[in-house]
């Protein structure tokens, strides 16, 4: 038997932010299982939590194959520990990952994680991404660059000059499949420094169509290598800064997620944080 939660993460209400199925197995499931569960469930990605001793281990599948990280399931699965497994809820949780040990804190009704640190990849052209992006060379910012970052999953940051440029954004399928042949980045972020809501400081689109994904309405993970561009090229994680990210709004899935970046001796501290939602339960036969 095979309990599972879904849950809108990086949401403000039900029925927005980013879907996502949190499933609990009485017995262990072999690799393909929870790919086949991960495809027939047909949501961006789906979670299992594994017990292991005082703490539980999650594998993260997205439709198509297994991922190291991302912030949408980790924290999905800490609502689920927190909210339903454990008799009463923690300010800490801690879960088991492939890249190693990540701390959920729970602080008032948002959840927050501490990333992975970031890996700065190849810079690209202007005029490559626009084509892709089915927009003008002019319509991208001359500065900060367009950047490869990872902290998990490797996505590729374009800078827009303004709202009305980025929610015109259509992938052209041919040209994005040229490109993510051609290198490890399967998800393109598009974000521009204005918004919809008040209070939030940046919009962004992301696609990752070669994931199974052509639109995502909330990307933990996308974020926080966004926060580790801006700490490069805009702000100073010296100082530390907080940002509020908006996305989904293009796909009816309006999604607000948080992030918190700080410089440490060599490392960057970034948190990435959101609320929860459940919306349903049940069980797979």
């Amino acid at each position: 038997m095979i309990d599972f939660y879904i849950v809108d993460v990086f949401a403000q209400q039900k029925f927005t932010g980013n879907q996502v199925a949190v499933l609990k197995s009485d017995s262990p499931l072999t690799n393909e299982e929870m790919l086949k569960i991960a495809k027939e469930m047909k949501f961006i990605q789906s979670c299992f939590l594994i017990k292991d001793n005082d703490s539980y281990q999650v594998r993260i599948f997205m439709p198509k194959l297994e991922i190291p990280f991302s912030g949408d399931p980790v924290l999905a699965s800490a609502f689920i520990i927190n909210q339903i497994i454990n008799e009463a809820p923690e300010e800490s949780i801690l879960i088991k990952l492939q890249n190693g040990v990540v701390e959920i804190q729970h602080q008032d009704d948002t959840y927050w994680m501490e990333s992975p640190q970031p890996i700065f990849g190849r810079i690209f052209d202007k005029i490559l991404l626009s084509r892709v992006l089915s927009i003008e060379p002019e319509d991208i910012c001359d500065n900060p660059p367009i950047q490869q970052v990872s902290i998990g999953v490797p996505y590729i940051i374009v800078p827009i000059k303004n709202m009305k440029t980025l929610r015109e954004i259509s992938i052209n399928k041919e040209r994005y499949e040229w490109l993510t042949q051609r290198t490890k980045a399967s998800c393109v972020l598009a974000y521009c420094n204005e918004s919809i809501d008040e209070g939030n400081d940046y919009h962004i689109r992301v696609f990752a169509d070669a994931l199974g994904i052509p639109e995502d309405p909330a990307s933990g993970s996308g974020v926080g290598s966004l926060a580790a561009y801006l700490s490069r090229y805009i702000s100073s994680a010296e100082e530390g800064f907080q940002i509020r990210v908006e996305q989904g709004y293009e796909i009816g899935r309006p999604s607000l997620i948080k992030a918190k970046i700080h410089q440490l001796t060599e490392f960057l501290q970034i948190a990435i944080g959101g609320k929860v939602k459940l919306t349903s339960q049940g069980k797979i036969l």
